[in-house]
């Protein structure tokens, strides 16, 4: 009888190790393209809910701008307000650019949690 699997994205330190490592490594550029990713992995299958999970990786991209391991062109959003439901316009159309710092890429080659 085949086992039951389960993504470990969910979990958010994987989450903001492996956000962060693919916009190191220049795979996403932008918010929509981080979250067209992530809608084609086995976590989004699992999840289901698509408008949550858009939360969750704009949170973590906010978190990782906070900690200055990426960059943005859009207006600083805190990723408190996100827990309130503020989404800032640019991250929420995917229009915002996303580049990582020295420390983020550095951070990212380590493949450590950024936290």
């Amino acid at each position: 009888m085949p086992e039951d699997i389960s993504s470990k994205l969910a979990v958010e330190p994987v989450l903001r190790t492996a956000l962060l490592s693919l916009i190191a490594t220049g795979v996403v550029r932008t918010s929509s393209e981080a979250l067209d990713f992530f809608s084609r992995t086995l976590w989004a299958r699992q999840f289901g809910d698509m408008g949550y999970l858009q939360s969750i990786i704009l949170k973590t991209v906010t978190m990782l701008k906070e900690w200055g391991f990426v960059t943005s062109d859009s207006v600083e959003c805190s990723s408190e307000s996100i827990d309130q439901g503020f989404i800032d316009a640019d991250m929420l159309q995917g229009n915002e650019q996303i580049a990582p710092t020295l420390i983020g890429k550095r951070v990212a080659e380590l493949y450590i949690d950024p936290l």
